[in-house]
């Protein structure tokens, strides 16, 4: 039987390990935590962390595994590709691995080969930064130079506001490192494309709109990614071929890819951040419904070399996205608020819910969500002012310490319950 060795069981990990059972391949899962919810779903477990790259393939090795994924995992990406490498499996070059998960490298790779670049710098200590400051345009984008997602992100307007975003960013990246860069304004609204490579070129990409809410915790972090994109089909074209030339330059023959983009007023196209990888948050059960093609079932054939399917001739249009469950304050969830006809007419999917007595958070990072939606609408015009103003049809009733209750989103926050004694 062919056996697929999958690097970690968290929730949104869990259709892969579905997906692979389903497709008749034996599973062998590692995951640092004993209690994953992975687990339950995999032929073979081990408990070992997905970063140390020897102990997971001394496993490999054992199992006589036929193929490695990390499926929508950034922190394991380099795990797989040296894994794949070391024992001739399929796989991403580790080099560009490396490149892609290193934020500054990033920069340094893409600006070498005249892809357009804001301007940045990587530094190890904030003096690093001070000795620059007066060099950039304000307002500046804060990250760590090695972190997943949007965690640890922030934007500033001045230099005075560096040292709490430097610490923070810092704080979140796994080398140490934090990257400055200019912040670049969009015409319009920034893109994410998901996709899969194969023999060199883009096989399959599929482009969508991100949606943000300025109120939660991490302004920065999308709440909804949206099908289709906000985006006519030369801007599209124009997009994929300047991301198809950058995997190009960095030697990849095969495996899926996510991306964020910007385009300035000007029309010039950022390729602001990538992942060797499917999307997180649910985004291929969006992509399946919106053009019939699972990337997850792409991603698991190529790891053990099967050929992947063709895509469908024709799919039936509409528009679709997930969304992003999340609190604006900390404490103990009582209910999820939506109207039962927005339930009926658009919520077609929820994964990985929280459920009433659970601790919640404000929304940071992906740790922070309380789950994710995936969501149908009539069209482009309803489905972005739903997702624009969530707040309007979306709010969570949570109980603190004290028993008390009340609406978290700003317009609602009203008590509805007395605090009482213990």
């Amino acid at each position: 039987m062919t056996t697929i060795l999958l690097l970690g069981g968290a929730d949104y990990q869990v259709p892969a390990i579905q997906k692979a059972n389903e497709l008749g391949l034996r599973t062998v899962l590692c995951d640092y935590d004993p209690d994953n919810p992975g687990r339950p779903h995999a032929d073979t477990f081990y408990e070992a962390s997905t970063k140390d790259i020897d102990a997971i393939r001394t496993i490999a090795s054992a199992e006589q595994i036929d193929g490695i994924a990390a499926y929508a995992a950034d922190s394991a990406a380099l795990t797989a590709a040296a894994v794949a490498r070391d024992l001739h499996l399929p796989g991403y070059p580790v080099e560009a691995i490396e490149t892609i998960t290193n934020k500054d490298r990033l920069r340094a790779f893409m600006k070498n080969r005249g892809f357009a670049v804001p301007h940045a710098i990587g530094c190890d200590e904030l003096a690093e930064f001070r000795q620059q400051q007066d060099a950039f345009r304000y307002p500046v984008i804060v990250k760590p130079a090695e972190s997943s997602g949007s965690r640890g992100v922030n934007v500033i307007t001045a230099p005075a506001e560096a040292e709490a975003a430097f610490y923070t960013a810092q704080a979140l990246s796994r080398n140490g490192r934090v990257v400055f860069e200019e912040y670049i304004p969009v015409a319009k609204r920034q893109l994410c494309g998901d996709g899969f490579f194969s023999g060199g070129k883009i096989e399959f990409a599929c482009l969508g709109t991100e949606h943000f809410n300025p109120k939660v915790a991490n302004p920065n972090m999308p709440i909804s990614i949206s099908l289709p994109a906000e985006a006519d089909g030369e801007t599209e074209a124009r997009v994929f071929k300047e991301f198809e030339r950058l995997y190009q330059e960095l030697g990849i023959d095969t495996g899926a890819f996510d991306f964020e983009a910007r385009i300035d007023p000007e029309g010039t196209i950022y390729l602001i951040d990538i992942g060797p990888r499917n999307g997180g948050d649910y985004l291929n059960d969006v992509i399946d419904a919106a053009t019939g093609v699972n990337l997850m079932e792409w991603t698991l054939r190529a790891a053990v070399g099967w050929p992947l399917p063709a895509p469908p001739v024709a799919h039936p249009p509409g528009c679709w996205a997930y969304f992003t469950l999340y609190s604006y304050t900390t404490g103990i969830l009582a209910s999820v608020d939506i109207a039962e006809e927005i339930r009926q007419r658009h919520i077609v999917a929820g994964h990985s819910l929280k459920k009433p007595g659970e601790s919640v958070t404000p929304l940071r990072g992906g740790q922070d969500s309380l789950g994710t939606y995936i969501m149908t609408f009539s069209s482009l015009e309803e489905m972005h002012k739903m997702l624009d103003d969530s707040d309007t049809w979306f709010s969570l009733q949570l109980r603190d310490a004290l028993q008390r209750t009340e609406k978290t989103h700003t317009k609602y926050r009203t008590i509805t319950q007395k605090k009482t004694r213990n």
